[in-house]
Parts: structure tokens; C-alpha cells; sequence
């Protein structure tokens, strides 16, 4: 699967690792270019800790969420909740589309906020889905490096009724899905 990472902190940085190991395409956006800019002058990103050590190079790093989206079967959003509502409003700038959407973490209703904000636009939403917590504990260790020092072993996807896409979409973690 082709899937956009959306934020480039500890998460972010975690995600693009992971689902590269995983044997996924991954493509990232930052709302910044300090991390686009130094993951291309250094050829990717430098981790450490229980996913073992390298580098990654994620297909794109970019500002330009339109960028980020070219050719992407599903979107994940690895941001902080108070960050969901200005993404959601980039990713509809963007044409996002029917592309699903995970909120890595989400919060309690976190798909209702994002679905809102395309609501009041008059734009339809994309599936959405969010899981129960961040599915990392990590640090950035400079601005192209990450110590991923924890993988989340379990779990929870909830998404609304219609938007199960995404959760199929979120399949990208099955392995660390709830059982129940």
C-alpha cells in the first residue's frame, strides 16, 4: 500500500520507518520544511531502538500536502488532536478525496471534529477511522532521527458507521489490532 504520513515528529517519524519495514510505499508531509529539507540533504531518516537501526527514506518529504496525497491509497495523520482540525481543512484543500483517513492517535470523537470540519465546507468527508493511542513511543533524536524505543502491542480502531474503508485501510497494523 501507498500511504501519506501526515507529521514528522516522534510519530511520524515512527510511522515512515515502520510501515517502510512493513514494505509499504510511504510518502511524508510536514507543516514545516526543516523536516522535508533535511530528510532529502541526508537521504532519509536515521532510527534506532526496537525496530532495530538504519535508515529510511520515505518516497517524498514535502510542505505541499497535495504532494504528499499523488498516487496515496490511504492517509495517515500522526498529529496531535489540536492539530486534526487544521489538517483536516489541508487535507480538503488537497483533494483528499475518498481516500481514508487514520487519526494515529485519534481522541474520543476525534473523526467526529475532522468530519465536522468538511461537513461545514459542504464537502463530503473521506472513511475515517482513529485508534485508541499513539501506536509508538518515541523520541526525535535530531531532525532526520528517531529512537523508537516502544511499539504499541494492542490496539483499538473505531470508526463511524459508512467509513469502515478506513479501518480496512488501518489494516496496515493488523497485526496489532484489538481482538474484541
Amino acid at each position: 500500500m501507498k500511504v501519506a504520513v501526515i507529521g514528522a515528529g516522534g510519530g511520524g517519524a515512527s510511522a515512515v520507518v515502520d510501515l517502510h519495514l512493513r514494505g509499504h510505499a510511504v510518502r511524508l508531509w510536514n507543516r514545516t520544511d526543516n523536516i522535508p529539507r533535511a530528510l532529502s540533504d541526508g537521504g532519509g531518516i536515521d532510527y534506532s531502538g526496537v525496530l532495530g537501526e538504519g535508515r529510511i527514506a520515505p518516497e517524498c518529504a514535502t510542505t505541499d500536502m497535495a504532494k504528499a496525497l499523488a498516487g496515496v491509497e490511504a492517509v495517515l495523520v500522526t498529529l496531535p488532536t489540536i492539530a486534526h482540525e487544521a489538517v483536516a481543512v489541508a487535507l480538503m484543500e488537497a483533494g483528499v478525496g475518498e481516500r481514508p483517513v487514520v487519526l494515529n492517535p485519534g481522541h474520543t470523537g476525534g473523526v467526529l471534529a475532522v468530519r465536522e470540519v468538511f461537513r461545514k465546507c459542504n464537502v463530503a468527508p473521506p472513511p475515517l477511522a482513529e485508534f485508541s493511542t499513539l501506536t509508538y513511543v518515541a523520541r526525535k533524536t535530531g531532525t532526520a532521527a528517531v529512537s523508537i524505543t516502544g511499539v504499541a502491542k494492542q490496539i483499538r480502531v473505531g470508526c463511524l458507521p459508512g467509513d469502515e474503508a478506513a479501518v480496512a485501510a488501518a489494516a496496515m497494523y493488523q497485526d496489532i489490532f484489538g481482538k474484541d
